[in-house]
């Protein structure tokens, strides 16, 4: 009988941070996945947890206690530690680095936002949704006459942030007589829910991150509930197809989409799903499982 893959969430368990909703949703992936899973925080009585053959995730925020095992893969996003990155150039574990336009590698599956560059064992992908596909809402709409931005408005000195893009949003919807209204760190059930209520589901972002091709991780999720993820993101169409809206004008977005036909929403939303099947936390630890070993 084979033996039952040990995969390792290292970090976050307990402690708060934004990454503690993507350790969560590994943890959860691994487990529908039928593996045994231990998720810990980086503390050096968690040591004994990773033993030879497991699979471990973690970050350079949660890897100060992580030990190197003999026998274990790694796959590590952001690596700091020297140790860790002989282990992985050695043939046991891949660097995780976050997808963005002009990425080295060969395409994985076909898929242009997810590629693998042997020579440095780094993959690049999208984070993706943490949603299982048995989950997924069927393509849907609303005629509500306000909108739900769950979510960060944020800038900083850099202006890599959504703030400025997000008043030209606000602004659009205005003109279109739709509310727009923030919240933020809202349970995924109401979530969903919010979503389900909104008169658009946009996945904007700030023109750093639209230049750079970051691709957020509610384009994803509002998928994920069966809402269409207008954008002004080219990076967005790259990973989830053609079908998603696109303009970098914000009244042009949301003009264009509530004139756009029920059906053509629909049929759009359903054409964007067949893609999003790549982008699931399984596909993700399967890509990590097949890599880290190879």
């Amino acid at each position: 009988m084979p033996t039952k893959t040990h995969l390792v969430v290292w970090g976050f368990r307990r402690k708060y941070d934004t990454f503690r909703y993507i350790h969560t949703g590994f943890a959860a992936a691994g487990q529908r996945l039928g593996w045994q899973v231990d998720w810990v925080d980086d503390e050096s009585r968690n040591q004994k947890v990773v033993t030879p053959n497991s699979l471990v995730i973690s970050m350079n925020l949660c890897q100060k206690y992580l030990p190197v095992v003999s026998g274990t893969r790694y796959v590590i996003h952001n690596n700091e530690r020297a140790d860790l990155a002989e282990k992985i150039t050695s043939g046991f574990g891949i660097n995780l680095q976050i997808w963005t336009f002009n990425c080295p590698g060969d395409r994985i599956s076909g898929q242009e936002a997810i590629r693998y560059n042997p020579p440095t064992r780094t993959l690049f992908e999208a984070w993706g949704t943490s949603i299982p596909q048995s989950q997924w809402n069927q393509p849907n709409i609303s005629n509500n006459r306000y909108m739900f931005w769950v979510g960060s408005i944020w800038d900083n000195a850099l202006g890599q942030g959504n703030r400025p893009v997000i008043a030209d949003l606000v602004n659009a919807l205005r003109i279109a007589g739709i509310r727009f209204l923030h919240l933020w760190r809202t349970p995924e059930v109401i979530h969903r829910t919010l979503i389900h209520k909104s008169g658009l589901r946009p996945a904007v972002v700030g023109n750093w991150q639209a230049e750079n091709g970051y691709i957020p991780c509610r384009a994803f999720k509002n998928l994920s509930f069966g809402a269409l993820p207008i954008t002004n993101n080219r990076a967005v169409q790259v990973a989830l197809g053609p079908s998603i809206p696109l303009s970098t004008n914000m009244e042009s977005l949301v003009h264009d989409y509530l004139r756009m036909p029920r059906n053509e929403i629909l049929e759009r939303t359903s054409v964007a799903q067949e893609n999003l099947v790549h982008f699931t936390y399984e596909a993700n630890l399967l890509r990590f499982k097949e890599l880290a070993s190879s």
